[in-house]
Parts: C-alpha cells; sequence; structure tokens
C-alpha cells in the first residue's frame, strides 16, 4: 500500500497570510493552474488510485477536480477538514495575538486559544480515519496543510517534528512502509526531510 497526500491548491487567503482554517475558500487563479499542472504530473509519473478521499471543502474538491480530471468516486470526510482555529478563522498572520502565535509557533507544547481546535482532537481525527484504510489499497487523499503534518505525524512518528514542515501547495507526497519515498511537485524528497 502507498498513501499519497495531496495538499489543495494556493487560495487569496494563502496568497495574504490569512488563517483559513474550516472556512469554504475558493482555489484562485494560480491555484487552478497549480492543479492544472499537476494533472500533467500525475500522468507522466504514472500514478494510479484505488480510492480518493477529499476534504469537503471547495479548494480541495476543485483541486482534485482539475488535477484528475473528475470528482467523480471522491470519498468526502469531514475527519480530513482543516485544523478549525475557531474565531481565529481569517486572521492575518501579521495580525495575531501573542498566545495564537505562540501557538501556531509550537502547537505540540502550547494549549489553542480558547475555541480553538486542541491537537489532541485533530490527532484523534486523523488518526481515526488512517484506521479505516485498506491496507492492501493505493490511496489518495486530499487536504490541507495542517491536517497532513497530523497526519505525517499519525503515520509515521517523531513526535511533533512535523508541525514546522513547509508545505507548497499541490504537491503529492507517497507514504510507504512508514517513510515518505517521494515528492510530486515543487520540492525533491531531500528538501521535505531536510526541513524535520
Amino acid at each position: 500500500m502507498a498513501v499519497y497526500i495531496m495538499r489543495h491548491g494556493e487560495t487569496d487567503w494563502n496568497r495574504s497570510g490569512r488563517l483559513q482554517g474550516q472556512m469554504d475558500i475558493p482555489l484562485n487563479e494560480k491555484g487552478r493552474q497549480q492543479a492544472s499542472e499537476m494533472k500533467e504530473r500525475i500522468q507522466e509519473s504514472g500514478l494510479s488510485f484505488d480510492k480518493i478521499y477529499c476534504s469537503p471543502l471547495s479548494r480541495t474538491r476543485e483541486t482534485g477536480k482539475l488535477a484528475l480530471g473528475s470528482e467523480e468516486g471522491f470519498r468526502l470526510d469531514e475527519r480530513l477538514l482543516e485544523y478549525d482555529y475557531g474565531p481565529f478563522d481569517g486572521t492575518l498572520f501579521e495580525d495575531a495575538s501573542k498566545e495564537l502565535m505562540a501557538f501556531l509557533m509550537d502547537p505540540e507544547h502550547i494549549a489553542p486559544p480558547e475555541g480553538s481546535e486542541t491537537i489532541p482532537h485533530l490527532m484523534d481525527r486523523v488518526t481515526s480515519f488512517l484506521q479505516e484504510i485498506d491496507p492492501r489499497e493505493d490511496i489518495l487523499i486530499i487536504t490541507h496543510g495542517v491536517t497532513i503534518r497530523a497526519l505525517f505525524g499519525a503515520m509515521l512518528g517523531k513526535g511533533g517534528a512535523y508541525w514546522a514542515l513547509p508545505l507548497d501547495n499541490c504537491c503529492i507526497y507517497t507514504l510507504k512502509d512508514g517513510e515518505v519515498i517521494e515528492c510530486v511537485g515543487p520540492k525533491t524528497k531531500e528538501e521535505v526531510l531536510n526541513t524535520i
């Protein structure tokens, strides 16, 4: 089994440095272009998937539709939603309070501000999702940055090493036998692993 994890394409909120959380922010033109280019990379790489799981937000669904040519067969799963910043959804990084910024810099050790999802809750939902995957199948998961970091942590261990991992929009990370074996996108596998 291989697990392929893809982050959605760029949105205007990504570009402006705004926390999206579970707000349903659509792709911008650059994000649509990224997803269309990923379709070519997927074809060139010969990737195929037995099942496709996707966050229900429009930015992930549109990314998948453009990258794969269709939404047919997508299994929408709320456990793949982005981290819930609660009342802080929409906050610009530059306007974040000291409390919020401390959490964003070290979410494994610093509690989130009141009203935000806890890291144990995030880890519980991604772990619950992973426990239902058929280990004989190659699957694609289309989701969000913080959720990808949580999936990496649940699948690969190493505690909080993945919280600071920079993830490009519209990359596909391939995990097999407990390690990242490939990255299709702007970063190489080595560039990804060297940040841990």
